[in-house]
Order: structure tokens, then C-alpha cells, then sequence
């Protein structure tokens, strides 16, 4: 038997516990004199599917879900962000109580002091995981804990999720328009927007979040093979929306 069972471009989570927790991925883009910064925040939750007949393992369709978008303006300073930011983790408190989170945050350019305030406040609160985005091929581990993911990888699984429907959003949630925006502008072949004036922050933040729960559980990425959706040089074939 597979270590995974197909559900149309889904594959099944095999977990020994009869109901696994939620998980919340939080994920700051962090801009500098003339981006914006931008966070997004995704809930990973659980539809029970029974059990495997051989194994007795329960089994679990992962639902992605977009539940928080915010761009902030161009030029917010990074104490002000920090703060924007502890706030927010508090007001989501009552949702997040009890369940696991990470704040996954873009710690290019001016970012470090900024990652370091966050593991030297927040830590008890949130994994925080800083990312450093590169032009490479693949992820990997920098010193002071830092991960090293190509752009790449981050608007190219982000694609994917969208396009089959893996990864929702409610249409009416703040800033989905803008988020959709974004996406479209993203051209195909280098990830970076066809128009050089577009911002993709929104994008970036979210395609982190996204990354960070793919990188958990691979299951939530659609099948290469699939006829509809299939990764590539441009990562999609097809339409997103």
C-alpha cells in the first residue's frame, strides 16, 4: 500500500492521533524604503477521513486556509512593525491557544534586528522562522538559524496550491483582492511581476506561509503527473483563478 492515498490532487496525512491540532503559519514580508511590508497568516486544519485498513493510522485531508492579509504602507518603520506585529499575535490569541504556530519571516536586507527583537520577545509565543530569500534552486540551512528558499519555490508553490484549490480564501477577506492582483502581475517565467512598478508583497508573505506548510506536509502539494496542474519552468499550466 502507499505511504499516501490520492484524493483527487490531494493526498491523504496519515497521523496516529484521532484528531491532530491546527496549525497557524504567519508569514511577514518585510519591505524596506520602497516596498511595502506585508503579513499573511494561514490555518492548517484537518478533515477525518477513517482509518487505513492495514495500518489503523487515521487519516486526514489538510485544509489550507487564508485567514489574515495586511499590507502596510510604504515606509512604516521597522519599531512600528514590530509592533503591529506583537498586536496582532495577541488579538489572535484566543484563536491560536493551545495550537501550534510559527511567524515565518523574510530577514533580507535590514531584517536581522528585527528577527532578533522578535526571538528575544515573541519566542515564547511563536517559532519564529527566518528565511532569507535567494535566486538558488533549492532551500537551505544558513548559520544563526536562518533558511535560505528560493524565490522560485515560493510563488511556484504558492501557484500551485491556488490552482488546485489545495490552498482557499475566503473572496470578501481584506486584502484578497489585493493578494490576486499581485499574483496575476507575476509573470511566468522568472517569478518576478511583468510590470516593474507592481508589488508582490502580499504575495511573498503568503507564498512563506504557504512554503512553511508544504515544507511540514508535502501531501498538501498537488501530483507532478496531474493533466490540469503540474510544476514547470513557469510552475503552472493553466489558470489560477
Amino acid at each position: 500500500m502507499p505511504s499516501t492515498l490520492t484524493a483527487g490532487l490531494l493526498r491523504f496525512v496519515r497521523h496516529s492521533t484521532r484528531f491532530p491540532a491546527a496549525l497557524w503559519y504567519l508569514a511577514l514580508d518585510a519591505g524596506q524604503r520602497r516596498d511595502h511590508s506585508a503579513l499573511a497568516v494561514l490555518c492548517l486544519d484537518w478533515v477525518a477521513h477513517g482509518q487505513c485498513r492495514i495500518t489503523y493510522e487515521h487519516l486526514f485531508e489538510p485544509k489550507l486556509e487564508i485567514r489574515f492579509l495586511k499590507r502596510f504602507p510604504i515606509g512604516l518603520s521597522y519599531e512600528k512593525l514590530y509592533e503591529l506585529l506583537k498586536d496582532r499575535l495577541q488579538e489572535l490569541d484566543p484563536a491560536l491557544k493551545l495550537r501550534a504556530k510559527q511567524l515565518i519571516i523574510d530577514a533580507g536586507g535590514p531584517g536581522p534586528p528585527l528577527v532578533d527583537r522578535l526571538r528575544a520577545n515573541l519566542s515564547k509565543h511563536v517559532t519564529i522562522k527566518p528565511v532569507i530569500i535567494t535566486g538558488g534552486k533549492g532551500a537551505n540551512t544558513l548559520t544563526g538559524g536562518y533558511t535560505g528558499v528560493p524565490r522560485r519555490t515560493i510563488v511556484s508553490n504558492l501557484q500551485l496550491l491556488l490552482a488546485a484549490k489545495t490552498l482557499k480564501c475566503d473572496t470578501t477577506l481584506d486584502g484578497w483582492s489585493l493578494l490576486k492582483e499581485e499574483l496575476l502581475e507575476l509573470s511566468g517565467n522568472d517569478t518576478q511581476p511583468a510590470d516593474n512598478t507592481a508589488h508582490d508583497d502580499l504575495a511573498i508573505a503568503t507564498g512563506l506561509a504557504a512554503w512553511a506548510a508544504a515544507t511540514d506536509f508535502p501531501e498538501l502539494l498537488p501530483e507532478v503527473g496531474d493533466e490540469t496542474i503540474r510544476r514547470g519552468p513557469g510552475g503552472v499550466s493553466g489558470p489560477l483563478f
